[in-house]
């Protein structure tokens, strides 16, 4: 009887213990991205609302004041994107995948390009007129216009 009790109270321990690695070791990879919208310098804007930022990057809205067209651009980055899509324009990343699905379907638009590294995107950001993004803080982000949210 006591052998079986010492056998449960040691596997009850080490489960106690794989779970609380488990639970600090995904904590730390859900730290939160400092995020900072970025565009091209031919953007005219470079405050927006939240609002707006979502009709950009849902494809609702077409173009720049001026007549300039808007191409927006994501970071294909798990905590990077995952934090914008649900931060900046309010879905889960599946919502987000079903509604371009939808939208490819139906022959209403296509979903914003997406980028692999920070430094892909940004080169992109400067060399196309209209584009806009994001990239963590850390990020190299010169010759980019910084857009700030209202």
């Amino acid at each position: 009887m006591r052998r079986r009790l010492r056998k449960l109270f040691t596997s009850l321990v080490l489960a106690l213990l794989v779970a609380a690695w488990t639970m600090v070791a995904h904590a730390e990879d859900e730290a939160p991205v400092s995020l900072v919208l970025v565009a091209n310098e031919q953007v005219p804007s470079s405050v927006l609302s939240q609002r707006q930022i979502q009709r950009i990057f849902l494809g609702k809205a077409k173009r720049w004041d001026g007549g300039l067209s808007i191409k927006p651009v994501m970071l294909h980055v798990p905590p990077v994107q995952e934090q914008f899509i649900n931060e900046i324009l309010e879905r889960s990343e599946e919502s987000f995948s079903v509604y371009w699905k939808r939208m490819v379907y139906t022959g209403k638009g296509q979903p914003p390009p997406s980028f692999d590294t920070s430094e892909d995107l940004a080169d992109y950001l400067r060399t196309t007129p209209g584009a806009i993004g994001y990239l963590p803080l850390d990020a190299d982000h010169s010759g980019l216009k910084i857009v700030t949210l209202d």
